[in-house]
């Protein structure tokens, strides 16, 4: 596996590669993980959950740096460790990685989790960058994590071969609470692509209805927190929300367990959507923006609602009828547990393996 950003961070594609190199361990794969460390803080080999994980250091996420250094990683790992698969999970980490498969007569597959952005750096600046690319994955290999994904890989990179939809795995879990609070939750980047503002501007809309209602916010760095803390002042409504920064997984995992709703409201096109999946799997409904991999995601009426972006109104209306209808909010949290169970990570590491064994000519497509 080959990703530009991995553990200890903890959003979607990092979940996404974690668990999916859990799930190949256990069904018997050899899996190294391959990524860079630019804190200089994290140990250059380490080993969770069944594999490994091999950080290259660089002083910056410069383009020239970044595929230099994981060029020359990649290579001594593919000879000394025997790689037969280099499986990158996004557009950077694919021009290395393609370049090492090809001198090493390796197979490669690419599984992009992003198309437009890098974390704040433009995904194909330099523009050579995306010459460079378009030339290295003519006719690779690669699967989409969803129909909305898929579309703009071929936009983007029309000779790629994108022979299957993945989607994420994620991690069953008991202990289901059926009895919740007026909880609603949002886990994410705390940006405008994300909605928060959007949410922030239908609290107003909620508490006239609900007054129980309370608002709780997990992800994003201190400046982006002051800012919103800021804004839900300015709005009136300080007193019913609560800014909890990221925190462990665990404690994630019971806050989803906890809420009553779990509110995705994004006004960009989402390629799938890790939150939503995740509260699928505590029996938490959901609402959020009809955009992008999310309308895959989210059967709407089934497992929560889909709402139009940028439309407080709509979105407070949702929430406020999964707060006041215990029928209908039942109905959806078993839904969402029946639904969860097409994502665990047994299920999508075996679609995987299957894949590479195809791949490595171990069985026919």
């Amino acid at each position: 596996m080959v990703i530009n950003i991995f553990y200890p961070s903890v959003y979607g594609a990092e979940k996404y590669v974690f668990r999916l190199c859990e799930g190949l361990s256990e069904m018997g794969w050899d899996v190294v993980v391959v990524t860079v460390d630019d804190r200089h803080s994290l140990p250059e080999v380490e080993a969770v959950g069944g594999f490994s994980i091999l950080r290259v250091k660089v002083r910056e996420r410069s383009f020239r740096e970044y595929v230099t250094k994981m060029f020359a990683k990649l290579l001594a790992v593919g000879v000394l460790w025997k790689i037969e698969i280099f499986h990158a999970h996004d557009m950077l980490s694919a021009i290395p990685a393609r370049l090492v498969a090809f001198i090493l007569g390796k197979k490669f597959v690419l599984t992009p989790h992003l198309l437009s952005l890098e974390r704040g750096t433009r995904l194909f600046a330099p523009d050579v960058s995306y010459r460079i690319q378009k030339i290295l994955l003519r006719n690779c290999w690669a699967t989409a994590t969803s129909k909305a994904m898929e579309v703009g890989m071929k936009a983007y990179f029309p000779s790629l071969k994108v022979v299957a939809r993945i989607p994420a795995p994620i991690r069953a879990r008991g202990g289901v609470v059926t009895r919740r609070g007026n909880i609603v939750l949002f886990v994410g980047h705390h940006d405008e692509r994300k909605g928060i503002h959007v949410l922030l501007q239908c609290i107003p809309l909620v508490v006239k209805r609900v007054s129980s209602a309370k608002f709780l916010f997990i992800g994003g760095k201190r400046d982006e927190i002051s800012r919103w803390l800021r804004k839900a002042e300015e709005l009136g409504v300080s007193d019913y929300v609560q800014f909890l920064g990221v925190v462990k997984e665990e404690e994630l995992w019971d806050w989803y367990r906890r809420a009553r709703v779990v509110v995705v409201p994004s006004t960009w096109e989402e390629p799938l959507g890790m939150v939503p999946l995740e509260s699928m799997s505590a029996g938490t409904p959901v609402v959020a923006s009809a955009v992008g991999g999310l309308k895959e995601t989210i059967r709407d009426g089934v497992t929560g609602f889909l709402v139009k972006p940028r439309d407080p109104e709509e979105l407070a209306d949702k929430i406020v009828l999964l707060m006041k209808d215990e029928k209908l909010w039942s109905e959806l949290s078993e839904n969402c547990l029946r639904e969860s169970g097409k994502y665990s990570i047994k299920r999508i590491a075996r679609v995987y393996s299957e894949l590479y064994s195809v791949l490595l000519g171990k069985r026919k497509f």
